[in-house]
C-alpha cells in the first residue's frame, strides 16, 4: 500500500474497534463509583498469547522469593542472582519428595539448610497455602517412590502437578517451589534505596517485583507488581518525549495516573490492572527513564483530575487538529467533561503525523474490507456520508460490486487503520470528473476557524460590499472546461457529465493522530510553551474537572 507524507512518531492509546462500544462501562464508570489509589500497581507484561514457559530474572542485590496477595509480598526464602522462573514440568522432572508442611518461612530455610547440609537436594516451597520444605527432581512416580524408600527421612512422594513453578539457581538446582493458583509466584529484588527496587527479566529492567502465575497450567503470566509513582516514571517516558516541557509533562503525569486509577483491575480475568501496550498506557520500565523522567511525577505526586468528586477519565492522543472531539462521537456516551474544544496551540503542520496522506487502490481496500469482516466485493466507491460537528468523519460509505457496507465513529478510523491516522480525512476518487455513485448534493463545506461545517446551498447568501444580499440559493462552480458542476439545482447538462466510471484509487487526506478525545499531547506542548501551566492545561481539555491529591 502507498503511504505519502507520513511520519511515524510514538505511539499512542488505539481503543480496538471490538472494545469500541463497550467503553461506556469498562473505561467511563459512573460517577460515585467505589475508588482506590493503591501504592503498587499490577502491570501485565506478558499474558494470553505472549505468555511464557519460562524467564531469566537478575538483579543486583539477589532476591526475596515467596508469594503475591493481590498487591502484597510475603518472603519465604532468599537467592542470589540471576535465577531462572520455569513450569515445574519444563525440564522433565515433575516429580518430588515432601519433607515437611505447615512451616513458618524461617523453620522452612533452616530444615532446607539441614537437609542440604547432609547431600539432599531440599528447598522451601509454597504448596497451596502452606510454607514447607520439598526435595529432589523426579522423571516418574516410580523413581520418586525409590528415592522416598531410602531416604532415612520418610519425606512423602508427591505427584506432578498442572500449576507449579520453580525456581533455579544458575547451576539449574532447584531453590524453591511454588504450586497455588489462588496467589502468585513472588520474585522481589533485595534493596535499601527505593529507587534501588528494580530487576530485569527477559532482558528488560522494571521497577518493582514480579508475580508469577501459571492461570490455566499451561505457560506463565507474568505481572509486574510497582508503586504507582514508579511505574509513571516509565510511562511518561513512553507517551511523550522527556525533552518537552516540564509542564506538558506534568499534565502527562497525572493524566496516566488518573487514568490508571480508574482503570484498576481492567484485565482482571488475567490477574492484573493494566497492560503494558497503548491499549492501556504504553510502558517500558527503567528502560525508558532518562532524568527527565522523574521531576514531573515526583512534583504531581498523589494528583489526579476530577469531576463532580469522581475520578475524570483522562484519556488523550498525538494530536487532533484544530480541536478535540466529543466522546458521544467516539464510542457513543457522552460525558460533560470529553467535549470538543480549541486545539489551537498546537502546531499540526510542523508535528509529524500532523498533516498526512494515504493512497489506497481498490485491490488494497477490498482485501481491508474482507479483513474486517465488511467485505462488499470489488471496492469502487468511498464517500463520506456525515460529519461530526467539529469535522470528523461520522459514518462512511463503502460501495462495491456485491453490496455497500458504513463504518460509523471510530470504525472510520481503526478498520482503516494502515491508511489514516484519525478520523478528520477528506476522500477524493481518481474518477474522472466524479463516480456515478457518488450523489451530487448541493451543499458546501465551511470552515469557521474552529469546525468544519456542511451548509445547504439554500443556506448559504452572498454579501454585496455594502453589505447587501446580492444573491441566494443560486451556486455555481465552474469547471475547466466551462461547465457547471453545482448549482441551485442540478442542471440538466450536468447530468449528463458525470461519468459513469468508477474509481480505481482514493487519496485520504487529513490531520491529527489518534481517537482525538480528552488531552492533545501536542496541544498540551503548545500551551506549555507558552506559559501556560500544567493545571490550566488539564482543566482546559477536560472541561469542568479540578486537580485534587489524594495522597
Amino acid at each position: 500500500m502507498k503511504l505519502t507524507n507520513i511520519k511515524f512518531g510514538m505511539t499512542k492509546r488505539v481503543v480496538s474497534l471490538m472494545l469500541a462500544f463497550a467503553l461506556a462501562a469498562v473505561m467511563f464508570p459512573m460517577p460515585g463509583a467505589a475508588e482506590s489509589y493503591p501504592e503498587y500497581l499490577r502491570i501485565g507484561l506478558f499474558y494470553g498469547d505472549t505468555e511464557v514457559p519460562s524467564a531469566s530474572v537478575s538483579a543486583d542485590n539477589g532476591f526475596n522469593l515467596g508469594y503475591y496477595s493481590d498487591r502484597t509480598f510475603n518472603s519465604v526464602c532468599t537467592a542470589a542472582s540471576p535465577i531462572t522462573v520455569q513450569r515445574d514440568d519444563m525440564a522433565g522432572y515433575p516429580y518430588h519428595l515432601r519433607y515437611a508442611s505447615g512451616l513458618s518461612a524461617e523453620a522452612a530455610q533452616s530444615l532446607a539448610a539441614q537437609l542440604s547440609g547432609e547431600g539432599i537436594m531440599a528447598y522451601p516451597a509454597y504448596i497451596n497455602g502452606e510454607i514447607g520444605v520439598w526435595g529432589g527432581m523426579y522423571a516418574s512416580v516410580a523413581d520418586a517412590e525409590a528415592a522416598a524408600a531410602a531416604d532415612a527421612h520418610a519425606p512423602m512422594p508427591m505427584d506432578m502437578s498442572g500449576d507449579r513453578i520453580c525456581v533455579l539457581d544458575a547451576s539449574g538446582k532447584i531453590i524453591f517451589l511454588f504450586g497455588s493458583g489462588g496467589t502468585g509466584l513472588g520474585v522481589r529484588p533485595i534493596f535499601s534505596d527505593p529507587m534501588g527496587e528494580k530487576l530485569t527479566v527477559s532482558g528488560s529492567t522494571y521497577r518493582g517485583g514480579l508475580d508469577f502465575r501459571r492461570l490455566s497450567g499451561g505457560t506463565m503470566t507474568v505481572v509486574n507488581v510497582v508503586k504507582t509513582e514508579h511505574y509513571l516514571y516509565g510511562v511518561i517516558s513512553r507517551e511523550m518525549s522527556t525533552s518537552w516541557h516540564i509542564e506538558a509533562l506534568k499534565a502527562q503525569a497525572v493524566c496516566a495516573r488518573t487514568y490508571a486509577f480508574s482503570s484498576l483491575g481492567k484485565h482482571d480475568t488475567y490477574g492484573f490492572d493494566l497492560c503494558s501496550t497503548t491499549d492501556c498506557q504504553a510502558y517500558s520500565g527503567v528502560d525508558r527513564e532518562d532524568d527527565n523522567s522523574y521531576a514531573p511525577v515526583d512534583q504531581t505526586a498523589g494528583m489526579v483530575l476530577k469531576y463532580d468528586g469522581a475520578l475524570a477519565q483522562t484519556v488523550y492522543c498525538s494530536s487532533t487538529g484544530p480541536n478535540t472531539e466529543s466522546v458521544e462521537y467516539v464510542w457513543g456516551t457522552p460525558y460533560p467533561y470529553l467535549v470538543s474544544v480549541d486545539n489551537s496551540y498546537e502546531n499540526t503542520s510542523e508535528i509529524p503525523n500532523g498533516v498526512w496522506s494515504s493512497t489506497v487502490t481498490a485491490d488494497q481496500m477490498t482485501q481491508i474490507m474482507d479483513n474486517a469482516g465488511r467485505g462488499v466485493g470489488q471496492v469502487t466507491n468511498i464517500d463520506v456520508l456525515e460529519r461530526t460537528p467539529a469535522g470528523r468523519v461520522m459514518r462512511l460509505r463503502i460501495a462495491g460490486t456485491a453490496g455497500e457496507t458504513v463504518l460509523e465513529r471510530e470504525e472510520c478510523r481503526s478498520v482503516l487503520s494502515d491508511i489514516v491516522r484519525s478520523r478528520l480525512y477528506t476522500v477524493k476518487g481518481n474518477a474522472d470528473p466524479v463516480s456515478s455513485t457518488n450523489t451530487i448534493s448541493n451543499t458546501l463545506c465551511v470552515w469557521d476557524g474552529m469546525v468544519y461545517r456542511e451548509l445547504s446551498a439554500n443556506e448559504v447568501y452572498i454579501i454585496g460590499g455594502d453589505l447587501t444580499i446580492v444573491q441566494q440559493a443560486a451556486l455555481y462552480i465552474l469547471g475547466a472546461d466551462g461547465a457547471r458542476r453545482l448549482g441551485g439545482e442540478l442542471k440538466e447538462e450536468i447530468k449528463e457529465e458525470i461519468s459513469t466510471a468508477p474509481s480505481t484509487e482514493w487519496e485520504f487526506s487529513g490531520m491529527g493522530w489518534g481517537h482525538a478525545v480528552g488531552m492533545s499531547q501536542y496541544g498540551a506542548k503548545g500551551m506549555a510553551e507558552a506559559g501556560i501551566g500544567f493545571e490550566e492545561i488539564l482543566t482546559h481539555y477536560f472541561t469542568g474537572t479540578y486537580l485534587e491529591k489524594v495522597y
